[in-house]
């Protein structure tokens, strides 16, 4: 065999052997650890509950707090609001006074000092009703169950329960987006014997 005929051969087997590995299957990547939610723009009141209830489950403090209104949200209405929760009849009210966006931040938080290292809570609603009374305003309904995966020496319950009610309008951000957002949200005591509702929860974790 000639000398330039063994030199193609050379390359072809060459180019055979590497091109093996084209083929092969490549290690998966190691799952995620994050606890981030991707946030959807909320252009509509269902789009916002199922932000509020994702971020939540993912305990995503900064993406849970944006479905909120902020003071540089303004109302399509004209203005602006200030976010106000207001708690559950029969509870010291001090603590929510002057509860802001920021609270619910802080304690959402602070769950997390007592949550696993992947947390999951898992909130389930029910009875779900969304009336959106104009273009620019509605409400919601719900009765709701969150399920907390913490340890019962932690002192913060492993499950609330209670009615929410949301009055929600629709704010140009400061990012200049149409989004809808929660203005008020009114916690409601469940009347089953010996449960504790989300008021108990924000200030058990407030405290």
């Amino acid at each position: 065999m000639s000398f330039w005929r063994r030199s193609v051969l050379v390359v072809l087997l060459a180019g055979v052997a590497c091109s093996c590995d084209l083929f092969s299957t490549r290690s998966p990547d190691p799952p995620g650890n994050g606890t981030t939610f991707l946030w959807t723009p909320a252009t509509s009141i269902t789009t916002l509950l199922a932000d509020f209830q994702g971020a939540l489950q993912a305990a995503d403090a900064a993406n849970y707090a944006k479905s909120m209104i902020v003071g540089t949200d303004s109302l399509e209405t004209g203005g602006t609001a200030t976010y106000q929760f207001i708690p559950r009849s029969g509870i010291d009210k001090t603590l929510f006074t002057g509860w802001t966006v920021q609270s619910e931040q802080g304690y959402l938080t602070k769950m997390l000092t007592v949550l696993p290292k992947s947390p999951k809570l898992t909130l389930l609603l029910t009875n779900e009703s969304i009336n959106q009374a104009n273009a620019t305003n509605g409400s919601v309904t719900a009765d709701y169950s969150l399920l907390l995966p913490v340890d019962a020496s932690s002192g913060v319950p492993q499950n609330v329960v209670g009615s929410l009610q949301f009055q929600v309008a629709l704010v140009t951000t400061e990012q200049a987006t149409k989004e809808w957002r929660i203005v008020s949200w009114t916690d409601i005591a469940s009347s089953q014997s010996g449960t504790l509702s989300w008021t108990d929860l924000k200030s058990k974790l407030s405290s």
